[in-house]
């Protein structure tokens, strides 16, 4: 077998071979760093803007949650007031109601004492007057008729006369006071009767007045319930909003820096892909012509 020969420049032409593949190897690494630059420039970009509608879109959750409380807010107040007017209104019918019973049942026991007092009197004039409970009669016609006598028995007459018409006078006034007296309790009696059919219909009025406003105030406070666990919800809401826009917000900071930094490393400032691969080549061109 015969041996391998070397010549005097073996071991430089190894040494070339070797600086030029250290060369490639260098512009691959080039070529990556160049891709790498541009993938992460297009990267940061793309979260950089994600990032800012990430906190547009936080900062309109939080206007719209403090425009839907405002508003909550004045529904809240307003139904508070209304459903302290329906109760109050509540309250009033009821005291109206007892008050108008009250006022009734009064009127009504100061008639029964009136007729009782009338009853009373009527009682005492039929025992004066001797009445059975007939109408007052007249006094008789001859009484009435101017009558012509002698002067002894015209004297006599007149006397008699008059004190018959003074009697009859006086049987017929009673009369007439028992019967206005009756007329006064039957009077009594329409009002009371009256005032009954009145009260029964305050009592209804009152009370469909009371039931409405009760059911008004039900439904109220079922709004107001409602409406106070949806400003909860937009509270939430906002505190979440507000949060997320801190985070968002301390995110893109660090985005912006890490744009920094690849602006540092990867700039106008540094050598581009192809001042790179131009100088490589040149350097490879100048050890080849070596070898």
């Amino acid at each position: 077998m015969q041996g391998q020969t070397t010549g005097p420049f073996d071991q430089v032409t190894d040494m070339i071979k070797a600086l030029i593949s250290s060369l490639k190897d260098q512009a691959n690494e080039s070529v990556n760093k160049d891709q790498f630059c541009h993938d992460s420039m297009g990267q940061n970009r793309r979260e950089r803007l994600d990032k800012k509608n990430t906190i547009d879109m936080k900062k309109s959750a939080m206007r719209f949650s403090s425009t839907a409380m405002s508003r909550l807010d004045g529904e809240l107040t307003f139904l508070t007031n209304e459903i302290a007017r329906l109760n109050e209104l509540v309250t009033t019918a009821a005291a109206e109601k007892q008050g108008e019973q009250d006022r009734v049942n009064q009127e009504a026991e100061d008639h029964r004492l009136a007729v009782n007092i009338i009853s009373e009197v009527m009682s005492v004039l039929t025992q004066l007057c001797e009445l059975d409970g007939a109408p007052p009669v007249a006094a008789p016609a001859f009484l009435q008729t101017e009558k012509k006598t002698s002067s002894k028995s015209g004297a006599g007459m007149a006397s008699t006369a008059k004190l018959m018409t003074k009697s009859l006078s006086k049987f017929s006034q009673c009369g007439e006071a028992v019967t206005l007296l009756q007329e006064g309790i039957d009077k009594f009696g329409e009002q009371d009767t009256a005032a009954a059919a009145y009260l029964s219909s305050f009592e209804t009025l009152s009370g469909q007045e009371k039931t409405d406003a009760e059911n008004s105030v039900a439904e109220r406070t079922t709004e107001k319930t409602q409406k106070e666990a949806s400003r909860a919800e937009q509270a939430d809401a906002k505190a979440t909003a507000e949060g997320d826009l801190e985070s968002a917000t301390n995110e893109l900071s660090l985005i912006d820096e890490a744009k920094k930094q690849l602006e540092k490393d990867c700039g106008p400032g540094t050598e581009t892909h192809e001042e790179r691969q131009a100088r490589r080549k040149e350097e490879i061109e100048d050890r080849k012509s070596v070898v």
